[in-house]
């Protein structure tokens, strides 16, 4: 539907609407400016956002009615898809006194799958994530097979220690190993060093308080206890399971071939709601919160929320064009609300308020892109105060590298909760005053790499900035490296398989070269970790230069020639390494190793050669 068939107006409550334009005037509403909470016609789109703007600040008709279109592309632009999960796990129960099994099993072995897993004194048991859910291990000693025991009880008259019981049964606990019992049986029945390894898979566990049990730290929120199974009773059923975060694998800079690579994701998910396996990082949407904070933290941008994806974010602000100087304020839709009902007759003058269903998404790009369209401030609402750990530090990061480069006295981001937000508002705002507009549309399209978006807002800003930057210029940050290489670089290009985000790169004309992007680096160290040379090191930091990209030559060498037809094929530094390791190992003759020197061509005429000889 185009913009000339839809008609915007305030109605007689104040209420601003969006409608299909009619000859008779009475066209479908499509967007109200209300809270969603308070729906009561699912065909209207309802806008926190249109309606805070529309009450808290000091926008003219044309405005509203530029964020009321804003608004709907927003909605039309955002998908989330749904399902019903149905969930009945198969749940452990590890105890180890009968009165605790017996009690537990009378009650709920009716309600719940359960499994039995018994822990006898010495026995130990270990819990781990796998792919395939949770897998127990239960490694009990077995000195005394009793299956093979022929009750000879030579053992019995050869133990000084009283170890050996008639049931029969070797008691580890009073045996000093001498093994006179394992030399004298018959049958090698005893073995004072055998165990017993039971795995099981489950998807549950409940414990018994106080047991002994090694846990990995992936498996906590599956863990329980008669006095907590609350949490796990929510978890079964059937529900709706909506997947606002999504992981794709094709953007991910994690090798699960090799297992190395990012991991920030993982790594800020308190509830184990992100998986690491064979297929790569997985999301368990039935655990998931959606607090964002893989989001957030995402250098690559594989893992995406979808309710405000950063391609809509960005759009949805340059078509907006807010005034140069706004103040952005962030929040969730309760959190404004709240600040909405008790804010009656107040008008904040340059403030523009933006309903965000989950604050703890935002991630450098989003901030970065406020600064660069002409926002003088953002300031994030949370429901607690440093609630979002992966926001402040995205903040902190945007709030460094502006001060060092545009030369703000001020923070450009702050958090703060509902209630210190009026505070914030009247506090000064930073003046940004650069030398031309910077609305950078094109960058739209490169937001399949995050990392490159966030590099080139950067870069242009530091190009644009109005105070003189030399460069190049250095911004401290753990999510950018640069790359350094040793003479011991061989080229074998090992690296190059395992750089996701294209950091690394090879160009052969008259030879090789190892090429660094370094806009492109997200430090995940997987180059370091593959290099069979130990050749390179990484140094975190982003360097602003002139250019972008910004390609340097890592290591070069000159092209390895076939001795026959002189064709060149890989380099040189690369085949006497690989030379070196064979002649080494002595495994072959010299003759084997001359064919190594002719090119793939070549090497298949004169082996044939050799066969018709």
């Amino acid at each position: 539907m185009h913009q000339e068939d839809l008609e915007f107006y305030i109605d007689n409550t104040g209420c601003p609407c969006l409608k299909e334009k009619a000859p008779d005037g009475n066209g479908a509403i499509l967007l109200q400016g209300q809270f969603p909470s308070t729906r009561l016609d699912d065909s209207i789109i309802y806008s926190a956002t249109l309606r805070l703007n529309s009450d808290l600040a000091n926008y003219d008709h044309s405005f509203l009615k530029r964020l009321a279109l804003c608004e709907k592309y927003r909605q039309d632009s955002t998908s989330v898809r749904s399902y019903i999960r149905e969930y009945h796990p198969e749940v452990a129960l590890i105890g180890q006194s009968d009165a605790f099994i017996d009690n537990f099993l009378d009650t709920y072995s009716g309600v719940l799958n359960l499994v039995l897993v018994r822990k006898e004194p010495d026995s130990t048991i270990s819990i781990f994530k796998k792919a395939k859910g949770l897998m127990i291990e239960k490694k009990a000693p077995t000195p005394l097979d009793p299956t093979s025991c022929i009750m000879c009880r030579k053992c019995v008259s050869a133990c000084k220690k009283g170890a050996i019981t008639p049931k029969p049964r070797l008691e580890l606990t009073k045996c000093n190993f001498c093994g006179e019992c394992e030399k004298l049986c018959p049958t090698n029945a005893i073995d004072l060093h055998r165990e017993n390894i039971l795995e099981i898979f489950v998807d549950e566990v409940i414990l018994e308080n106080e047991l002994d049990i090694k846990v990995d730290k992936q498996v906590q929120s599956h863990l329980f206890s008669k006095n907590r199974l609350e949490p796990l009773f929510k978890k079964i059923g059937s529900f709706e399971v909506e997947e606002a975060v999504e992981h794709n694998l094709e953007g991910c800079a994690y090798d699960s071939r090799l297992e190395i690579g990012c991991k920030r994701c993982v790594s800020v998910c308190n509830v184990s709601a992100l998986e690491v396996g064979s297929k790569g990082i997985t999301i368990n949407q039935a655990l998931c919160l959606e607090c964002g904070e893989c989001v957030s933290t995402c250098p690559t941008g594989a893992m995406a929320y979808q309710r405000f994806p950063d391609k809509v974010f960005l759009k949805y602000f340059s078509d907006l064009c807010l005034p140069k100087g706004t103040t952005v304020v962030i929040g969730r839709e309760k959190e404004l609300k709240n600040f909405w009902w008790h804010s009656f007759n107040k008008r904040y003058r340059g403030v523009f308020f933006l309903e965000h269903p989950q604050p703890g998404a935002i991630s450098s790009i989003h901030l970065l892109w406020l600064l660069a369209i002409g926002a003088s401030r953002v300031i994030i609402v949370e429901a607690d105060k440093y609630k979002e750990k992966t926001v402040i530090n995205k903040a902190a990061f945007v709030n460094s590298a502006t001060k060092d480069l545009l030369g703000l006295q001020d923070d450009f981001v702050s958090t703060c909760t509902v209630k210190e937000l009026e505070q914030e508002l009247d506090g000064k705002n930073p003046s940004i005053s650069f030398q031309e507009d910077i609305f950078f549309h094109h960058l739209e399209t490169e937001l399949k790499n995050r990392q490159k978006a966030t590099s080139k807002l950067l870069w242009l800003l530091a190009k644009r900035s109005p105070k003189p930057v030399q460069l190049p210029f250095t911004i401290k940050s753990n999510d950018f490296a640069q790359i350094t290489v040793n003479d011991t670089c061989t080229l074998c290009l090992a690296c190059l398989n395992v750089c996701s985000p294209n950091a690394l790169m090879a160009k052969e004309e008259e030879g090789v070269r190892l090429i660094f992007d370094s806009y492109l680096c997200i430090n995940c160290k997987a180059c370091e970790e593959v290099c069979p040379e130990d050749a390179i090191s990484l140094t975190p930091g982003l360097v602003i230069d002139r250019d972008f990209p910004s390609e340097k030559i890592l290591a070069e060498d000159e092209p390895m020639r076939c001795k026959r037809c002189g064709k060149a094929f890989g380099n040189k530094k690369s085949f006497d390494r690989a030379m070196e390791i064979l002649t080494q190992s002595g495994r072959y003759l010299e003759k084997e190793l001359s064919v190594l020197y002719l090119c793939e061509e070549c090497r298949a005429v004169v082996m044939l050669e050799d066969i018709l000889k």
